[in-house]
């Protein structure tokens, strides 16, 4: 007997292969570890069985090194995994022993393009998908105020604010106290992006790694029953190796394989795959063929035509359970209704997908975070578990939490923190002498400067100033993105006043509180200057049909030459420092650009992408509509 068979197991490689389900774990974008994907879900549903049972033993964590195989260049080739429970609680978590746990990676593929250099640079690469999107929906180039051009712009601010972002934290670069690769974070995630959409043979060789994958499981594993659960790129991965499996036409699959009659869940977490459907329509060509015709056909006159799409599908012995979940903080993944449509005009009918299977919820409460935070929610993955791996009922959506419910307003939150942030940055950078001469500047006199210099200096005075300063970019930038109109910029409007009002309501409880006069005179009347010069750029930049990134541009322009102006009056302070004046100007410019630019992200992902009124994709559907519709008229006039 051996050292290693006196002790119970925790878990089997061999015997997992005799389990009852298997379920293929699928990772997304970035810098993914081989195997770490599998890790993470094989632990969630080990706690999801101990919340269920009260074992808390079992909830362990398998090192991701068990699953790798004998081949260490070959994870087409690696293990699958289950648990073992102990003897005294074997019949209690057999549910759980009946599952193994596996994973395709494929993440290693981008990487060698990405090491190659031979990945086109993101912003360019994000360029090029704007102009490729206006294009095939008929949108002018030009910026003409609508929805789905504004709707477009969102990829361009996405690159810019990264690019301000670097250029923050350079200061700290040089230091050496923090590092930001910007290049690298890109290619790392809008990288494997572009790989999939744009490099046909990089998708062809990450498709055939998805199969070979999948054939090598299925020829090991006796399970009954395959389940999926896919994050973000991996769900448009994993969707388009099912799809050629399940379908003849162009000699994709002529016989389909023996286990995708086994596969019985289809689970999507923060998925793309609507977003990839109007923004690379290419990748799904060979399905889309003939896809207008029907779509442009009346409902009544279809069925022909879907009688002759649906015999080049493999028909299931079982439709496909395919459960989608998402939170509505995450920029990444969102309901999946343009798929579904898809679906019935390609006359696919293996799927199990209604819009009650799409899952919306608020549980996670910082936006962009909430991509990664389904795997380390337990609570979700049960409901995973009880609604498409092992379904026991209709069940309700995840609940949202008290700090999910928060999440559309977070974002604005640290917006208005920057705001703040740019403010002490240059109210620091500044002695008192020189607020002193720029005080008397703005207010015209040299009297009672002293309490104000003295509050401004203060916290309370700074915090207010912050305040007064995001309310005027979220007014001025609300305009600029929408319209004008008050029923647009209502709340931007509201959220100013309001700026204001506490401003007064601060300084009122100074000792030496400024006064009325001053305050308005030095910080209301030139807020409002600004916005009104936002209104006055907006309306120039219409007339030329340039972005809103211009109207921002040179409202950065001009506000940075007035604290320009604001520095040089270290020449009537001789204690004062004309180099720590402009690094103090600098600094605050790019802190507040960077604040203004993500106030465009968030009100943007609010307004048009992710909200429960009419999407972005939404409008791009009826904006293709109309464009069909007006083809067909025109065709009908000949």
């Amino acid at each position: 007997m051996s050292v290693a068979s006196s002790f119970p197991k925790v878990y089997h490689r061999t015997a997992a292969r005799n389990c009852k389900k298997l379920v293929i774990a699928v990772h997304g974008m970035g810098d993914q570890s081989r195997n770490d994907m599998v890790r993470c879900v094989s632990s969630l549903f080990a706690q999801v069985f101990a919340d269920k049972t009260g074992i808390d033993t079992q909830a362990i964590h398998l090192p991701q090194g068990l699953w790798e195989g004998k081949d260490v260049k070959n994870p087409a080739e690696d293990d699958m995994i289950s648990y073992a429970p102990a003897a005294e609680h074997a019949t209690e978590l057999q549910e759980l022993a009946d599952i193994a746990f596996a994973e395709i990676y494929w993440a290693d593929i981008p990487r060698e393009i990405e090491d190659a250099h031979r990945l086109e640079p993101s912003p360019q690469w994000a360029a090029s998908v704007v102009d490729r999107l206006r294009q095939r929906n008929d949108l002018m180039r030009s910026y003409s105020g609508s929805d789905v051009t504004t709707g477009a712009t969102v990829v361009e601010e996405v690159a810019e604010t990264l690019n301000i972002l670097s250029r923050v934290l350079i200061p700290l670069e040089k230091a050496g106290s923090f590092t930001f690769d910007l290049g690298r974070i890109l290619n790392q995630y809008l990288g494997d992006v572009q790989q999939v959409a744009d490099y046909a043979y990089v998708r062809d060789s990450l498709l055939k790694r998805f199969r070979e994958r999948i054939d090598y499981l299925a020829q090991i594993s006796q399970a009954e029953e395959i389940h999926f659960v896919a994050h973000s790129e991996g769900t448009v991965l994993t969707l388009r190796t099912l799809l050629r499996a399940m379908n003849s036409r162009q000699g994709e699959s002529p016989v389909a394989p023996a286990w995708l009659g086994r596969v019985r869940s289809l689970t999507t977490l923060g998925s793309p795959i609507d977003k990839h459907l109007f923004l690379w329509p290419e990748m799904w060509g060979w399905l889309a063929e003939g896809e207008e015709e029907v779509s442009s056909t009346p409902l009544e006159d279809r069925g022909p035509l879907l009688a002759e799409r649906r015999t080049h599908w493999h028909p299931l012995p079982a439709k496909i359970r395919w459960r989608n979940y998402y939170d509505y903080a995450d920029p990444v993944g969102y309901d999946l209704d343009t798929i579904r449509e898809k679906l019935g005009l390609w006359g696919c009918q293996n799927f199990e997908f209604t819009s009650d299977d799409d899952y919306g919820f608020r549980r996670y409460p910082l936006a962009g975070m909430a991509h990664i935070e389904y795997f380390n929610d337990p609570q979700l993955f049960r409901h995973i578990y009880d609604h498409a791996i092992h379904p026991v009922a209709d069940m309700a959506k995840p609940a949202d939490t008290k700090w999910g419910k928060l999440s559309p307003v977070i974002p604005f939150v640290i917006v208005v923190a920057i705001h703040v942030a740019a403010i002490i940055v240059l109210h620091h950078s500044m002695q008192e002498g020189q607020m002193t001469e720029m005080v008397k500047l703005l207010k015209g006199t040299a009297s009672t400067t002293n309490g104000m210099v003295d509050w401004l200096r203060s916290w309370p005075g700074m915090i207010a100033c912050g305040l007064v300063l995001s309310g005027t970019t979220f007014w001025s930038r609300a305009g600029v993105i929408d319209g004008w109109r008050i029923g647009k910029t209502f709340p931007s409007v509201l959220f100013y006043f309001g700026t204001v009002g506490m401003l007064f309501l601060l300084a009122g409880t100074a000792r030496d509180a400024p006064s009325a006069e001053m305050l308005t005179w030095s910080i209301a009347v030139p807020s409002l200057l600004l916005v009104g010069l936002g209104r006055a750029i907006d309306s120039w930049n219409r007339s030329t049909g340039r972005s809103p990134l211009w109207a921002l541009r040179w409202q950065m322009i001009v506000g940075g030459a007035a604290v320009g102006v604001a520095s040089l009056f270290h020449v009537k302070d001789p204690n004062a420092s004309l180099l720590t004046a402009v690094l103090g100007s600098v600094t605050f410019m790019y802190v507040w650009w960077l604040g203004v630019l993500l106030y465009d992200l968030c009100y943007v992902w609010k307004r048009y992408i992710n909200t429960t009124g009419e999407t972005f994709i939404n409008k791009l559907r009826k904006n293709a509509k109309l464009n069909r519709m007006d083809k067909q008229a025109r065709v009908a006039k000949r």
